[in-house]
């Protein structure tokens, strides 16, 4: 359900959950996520505590440059983001002890790509393509470094760095673009 407080609208979900969780997406959107029964009041109220995290969030989001929807055919887009998929693979993962994980492209909203390590499995995202490669060797190592380490901690970012000395840049830079 849709809500608005104060010039802020939301989306609300009641969900099977603890707390109440607020997530602001790449195009600006407030989520809600609450448990069942919670008062509205009391979630209208959590909102408004934060309304200065998501103006903040969004004057970022609005400052960044839209990534131009990919403009060619599934198999060209896989084509290339699976040849600087594999690059990345063969030169900083190889020796790592791990067979190369198969590689998924699909378009996604929120995020450039993930990992399912337990599956074996690295997915992109489609946008990517429309992006200099020096974003896809970042995303393809970014997300390689989660087969050894499965979250963010300090051994995640050595793996990272080890493979791509030069990923703060990177990540610095690709975060001027935004997901359409």
């Amino acid at each position: 359900m849709e809500r608005v407080i104060n010039n802020i609208t939301y989306k609300l979900t009641y969900k099977r959950v603890k707390n109440i969780n607020m997530r602001i997406g790449a195009d600006g959107t407030v989520k809600v996520s609450a448990p069942f029964g919670t008062n509205t009041k009391f979630i209208d109220d959590f909102v408004w505590s934060r309304r200065s995290a998501i103006k903040e969030a969004k004057s970022r989001t609005d400052s960044r440059t839209p990534v131009p929807e990919p403009d060619a055919a599934p198999l060209d887009i896989y084509k290339r983001l699976y040849a600087v998929y594999r690059a990345i693979y063969s030169c900083c993962f190889s020796r790592c002890g791990f067979d190369m994980p198969k590689l998924k492209i699909r378009t996604m909203k929120s995020q450039w790509g993930n990992c399912r390590r337990e599956r074996g499995l690295i997915t992109l995202n489609s946008y990517l393509y429309s992006l200099p490669d020096r974003y896809i060797e970042y995303i393809a190592a970014h997300e390689l470094s989660h087969i050894l380490v499965p979250n963010h901690s300090k051994a995640f970012y050595e793996v990272l760095a080890a493979a791509l000395p030069d990923h703060r840049e990177r990540e610095a830079e690709l975060k001027q673009w935004k997901i359409t």
